[in-house]
Parts: structure tokens; C-alpha cells; sequence
């Protein structure tokens, strides 16, 4: 299963759960895939760790409110 499944088969189950996607296949992400899978974020490997802090933080802040 790709993450882009993954993010969509999570929204399934949880659709109020944001989703980060970690990619070194950006090719196969395209507009369209990213809007079905409702990804909070799109990072692109290898990711820096202040890029994952910021995506987590406002994927967590999103969904607080």
C-alpha cells in the first residue's frame, strides 16, 4: 500500500485524523492523488527535521481549532 492509500483508507476510519505524507516518489504524487488522500502535508525525503516539526505542529494545530 502506498502512503496515499494509506492516507485514504485512515480517513475511512478517521476522517477528523490529519495525515503527513513522507515521499521520496514525488512523481507519483500528483494534484489530484494528494487532494483524494486529504494529505495535511506533502514532504518530500529526505525531510529536515524543523520541516517535520512545522508539518506535525500544524497538522496537530488544525485539528484543535
Amino acid at each position: 500500500m502506498t502512503g496515499d492509500m494509506l492516507a485514504e483508507a485512515v480517513h475511512n476510519l478517521r476522517p477528523d485524523m490529519p495525515v503527513l505524507i513522507l515521499t521520496g516518489f514525488s512523481h507519483r504524487l500528483t494534484p489530484e492523488r494528494i487532494a483524494a488522500a486529504r494529505a495535511h502535508a506533502v514532504l518530500l525525503k529526505p525531510v529536515a527535521l524543523e520541516d517535520l516539526r512545522k508539518a506535525v505542529d500544524d497538522a496537530l494545530a488544525s485539528v484543535r481549532g
